[in-house]
C-alpha cells in the first residue's frame, strides 16, 4: 500500500511537458495483433457464457430482469429493466439508472443483474440497465454519445413507474468512468440526476494517478493485470488526449457532476488510487489535503469514500473456487451493495437538500 501513501503534487507543480496529453503508445505490429486476438477472444467467451446463462435462466447467478427495451436512439440496442415486485397500480419508485462494465468492449445489460435485482426487490428501486456500443468497433468517445441519449431517453421515459425527482445513475469499473463521463456532457446538465455511483472506476488514462499492481491476501494477482494494455488499445484511438476529462474524469470538472457522489474501490485493485485520488480532488478542489489510502471510509462536500478492504476488482461478480475465499468475497459484495443501498436512499432519494 506504499503507493496509495505518495504525496501527490498539485496540477500547478507539475513540469509544462508533463500537462502536454500523450499519445497513445506505440505498440509493435505483433502487439497490436495479439491484443486483436486477445480482446475478440475475450469477447467471445463472455458472450457464450452470457447467452448460456440467459437460455438456461440459471437466476442464481444470472437473474433476469422484468422486461428488456429498446429506444430510438443511437445504436438502438437493449437495455434492462427492473421493477420491484412489490409494485403496485399507480406506484412510482426512486430511478437508478445502471451502466455496465467490461473494459469497454464486453457485457451487456445483465451483467449487474444481481445488484439491479437487489436494488429492485430488497429496496424497492426501478432500475434501468442501459446498453452501449462496445469496442473495439467502436472506440471513445463512441460509448458515451451513445449513452447520452439512451439514458436522455430514459429520463423521458413515461412508462416507467418512477419518481423523476429521485434519480441516480452509476456503474461499475468502465461503467463507473462512464457514468461521470455522461453525467458531465452539456446535455445531461440540469437533468434530474441527483447522485451518483461510481464502483471501482478507471478514472485516469492519462497515468496520472496511476497505482500499482498488487497481490491480495492469497497471493493472488490483480485480475487486470496483463490486461489493462489489451482494453486500452481497444477502446482509446490514436492521438487522442488523454486528459480529455470524458475519458479521464480525474480532470473534469466537479461543477458538472450531480451534487452528491460515492466512490467505491477494491483494495487489491490498480484503479483503486485513481479513483480515491478524482474523490479527493471532487471533494476539496487542487489541492489533495489528505493522505491516499489510509482511509477506508470518509464523506467531504458531498462526496463519500469507501474502500472494501480485501477486495479485488470485480470483486461482486467473480467468483472464487475456494470455499473460504468466496464466501469473504460474498460477505464483502454483500455489505459494500448494503452501504450502496443505504447512502442512495439516504442522501439521495429521501434527502431533499442536495447542498448539504
Amino acid at each position: 500500500m506504499a503507493d496509495d501513501r505518495t504525496p501527490l503534487l498539485r496540477d500547478a507543480e507539475i513540469q509544462p511537458q508533463q500537462q502536454l496529453a500523450r499519445p497513445k503508445q506505440r505498440w509493435s505490429l505483433l502487439t497490436r495483433i495479439s491484443f486483436i486476438c486477445r480482446i475478440w477472444a475475450i469477447k467471445v467467451v463472455v458472450r457464450i457464457a452470457v447467452s448460456l446463462l440467459r437460455r438456461l435462466r440459471i437466476s442464481q447467478f444470472r437473474p433476469q430482469s422484468t422486461y428488456r427495451k429498446h429506444y430510438p436512439v443511437g445504436q438502438r440496442m437493449w437495455n434492462d429493466v427492473w421493477i420491484p415486485s412489490s409494485h403496485e397500480a399507480g406506484q412510482t419508485h426512486p430511478l437508478y439508472i445502471d451502466i455496465h462494465g467490461g473494459g469497454f468492449a464486453t457485457g451487456d445489460p445483465s451483467h449487474d443483474g444481481e445488484f439491479c435485482h437487489y436494488l429492485a426487490d430488497e429496496h424497492g428501486i426501478c432500475v434501468v440497465s442501459v446498453n452501449y456500443p462496445k469496442a473495439p468497433r467502436y472506440q471513445f468517445p463512441c460509448q458515451t454519445e451513445d449513452l447520452v441519449q439512451t439514458v436522455r431517453c430514459v429520463l423521458a421515459d413515461d412508462s416507467l413507474p418512477v419518481d423523476r425527482d429521485r434519480v441516480a445513475m452509476g456503474g461499475f469499473s468502465a461503467g463507473g468512468n462512464l457514468s461521470l463521463s455522461v453525467a458531465l456532457r452539456d446535455e445531461l446538465q440540469g437533468s434530474s440526476i441527483k447522485g451518483l455511483l461510481a464502483w471501482y472506476p478507471a478514472t485516469d488514462f492519462s497515468g496520472r494517478y496511476k497505482g500499482t499492481y498488487r497481490r491480495d491476501q492469497y497471493g493472488m494477482r490483480d485480475m487486470l493485470e496483463g490486461m489493462s494494455d489489451v482494453f486500452y488499445y481497444s477502446y482509446v484511438p490514436d492521438g487522442q488526449n488523454l486528459r480529455d476529462p470524458f475519458l479521464s474524469p480525474v480532470f473534469g470538472d466537479r461543477r458538472r457532476l450531480p451534487p452528491k457522489m460515492f466512490f467505491i474501490g477494491a483494495e487489491h485493485d490498480i484503479l483503486c488510487r485513481e479513483a480515491e485520488c478524482t474523490a479527493r480532488i471532487y471533494a476539496e478542489g487542487e489541492e489533495i489535503r489528505q493522505p491516499i489510502g489510509e482511509i477506508n471510509d470518509w464523506a467531504v462536500n458531498g462526496i463519500r469514500w469507501k474502500r472494501v478492504t480485501g477486495a479485488q476488482h470485480g470483486f461482486n461478480v467473480v467468483r472464487r473456487w475456494v470455499r473460504e475465499r468466496e464466501e469473504l468475497r460474498q460477505a464483502l459484495t454483500q455489505q459494500a451493495y448494503a452501504d450502496a443501498a443505504s447512502w442512495l436512499k439516504t442522501e439521495i432519494y429521501d434527502c431533499k437538500d442536495w447542498n448539504r
